[in-house]
């Protein structure tokens, strides 16, 4: 199969994780390579801190962090009672899409907003 699997974290100053991101690449019949971002964790004592925003725009807005997989797609599930992930995809320029079930709503994003995008600095 060809799937690929990239995780990145965030570190504060003392090196303890307080984030991190799962995405899982993959192709399915069309031959273009589909990213599906599987969990944005941010620890309990830095959540509503931003960090979330930041990790995600460290990894979406710097196109290094994706040149190897270059998804045509990145998608993801959300419940839609969680408002800040989805006020975090909307400031990735994710575009809502109602999958028809009661509790999630999928965001998918061509990403063309990859592109000459500077990367933000991780907060402390």
């Amino acid at each position: 199969e060809n799937e690929k699997k990239l995780a990145f974290v965030a570190k504060n100053q003392k090196g303890k994780i307080i984030a991190w991101v799962l995405l899982q690449a993959f192709e399915l019949d069309t031959n273009e390579p589909e990213m599906f971002l599987q969990y944005i964790v941010v620890h309990p004592e830095y959540q509503h801190s931003g960090i979330g925003t930041q990790i995600a725009k460290q990894i979406f807005l710097n196109p290094e962090a994706l040149i190897e997989v270059k998804p045509a797609h990145i998608f993801s599930y959300i419940h839609k009672e969680n408002l800040a992930s989805q006020k975090l995809f909307q400031s990735l320029n994710f575009k809502l899409s109602d999958c028809g079930e009661n509790y999630l709503r999928a965001y998918t994003q061509e990403p063309k907003f990859l592109k000459e995008n500077k990367p933000t600095e991780l907060g402390e």
